[in-house]
């Protein structure tokens, strides 16, 4: 889930008077860890940062339960973030200057310390969501987030060409080939992501087509692509992409 909007003056985090924002959780998103713990990335406005905040229990019900880190990576919002298989914290968000980064912190203890990644540049980007493929090759962060400068309020798709914890990490990045007149994501501003874990496996015989960047379609089985796509156009939309 990701949230965008709202004008919250307090929350369940935020509660403690120490720290305390006025304005946190403009944007948010939660996420699990292995255990059942809820994590929380959010914007905070008035201190314009990233922070995150994680439970020392699978039902927090007291502000005692929380604990809040500032991460002191600069954010206007656009956060997005999922927990792996290793407990592992990826986030996605716009930093002050409106580019597209990533942060990752190996657990939670880490949190302080993340490194801030730059993803992309190019364009108007708004309304993204993270996911995280693993596989034999490892964890390797994948976003998907709405292109609104020269492309119609195209899709763009985003990958890190390195597993973590590898800090040399790139991105690389294309925009999703549309169907056609009528087929871009400007309905409701929401675009959806999940990328390939382990167990995802094949039900039918017949393969799934295949968007690819040179425009020629292929045919794939849902347990072999990297990621699928939702949003909504004019109608609701899936695709499936597979690195080449």
């Amino acid at each position: 889930m990701n949230v965008v909007g709202g004008a919250a003056t307090s929350n369940f985090i935020e509660f403690s008077p120490t720290g305390q924002s006025s304005s946190a959780g403009l944007s948010a998103d939660i996420d699990v860890t292995s255990d059942g713990k809820p994590v929380v990335a959010y914007y905070d406005a008035t201190n314009s940062k990233l922070k995150v905040a994680y439970a020392s229990s699978t039902e927090p019900k007291l502000a005692s339960a929380w604990k809040r880190v500032d991460t002191n990576l600069d954010c206007s919002g656009e956060v997005s973030m999922r927990v792996d298989s290793k407990n592992g914290i990826h986030i996605m968000f716009m930093d002050a200057s409106g580019q597209l980064c990533y942060a990752y912190a190996a657990s939670t203890a880490d949190l302080g310390s993340m490194k801030k990644e730059v993803i992309d540049t190019n364009g108007s980007l708004s309304y993204g969501s993270i996911s995280v493929k693993e596989d034999s090759s490892g964890r390797i962060p994948t976003v998907t987030y709405l292109n609104r400068a020269n492309t119609d309020d195209c899709i763009k798709y985003a990958y890190r060409t390195k597993a973590v914890p590898d800090k040399d990490g790139e991105w690389d990045y294309q925009i999703v080939p549309s169907m056609g007149s009528g087929h871009r994501a400007v309905a409701e501003n929401k675009i959806s992501l999940e990328s390939r874990k382990a167990g995802w496996t094949s039900t039918g015989t017949t393969g799934t087509d295949v968007l690819q960047n040179g425009g020629t379609d292929t045919k794939a089985f849902p347990a072999t692509v990297d990621s699928v796509i939702a949003f909504k156009s004019k109608q609701f939309e899936t695709a499936y992409l597979k690195r080449e």
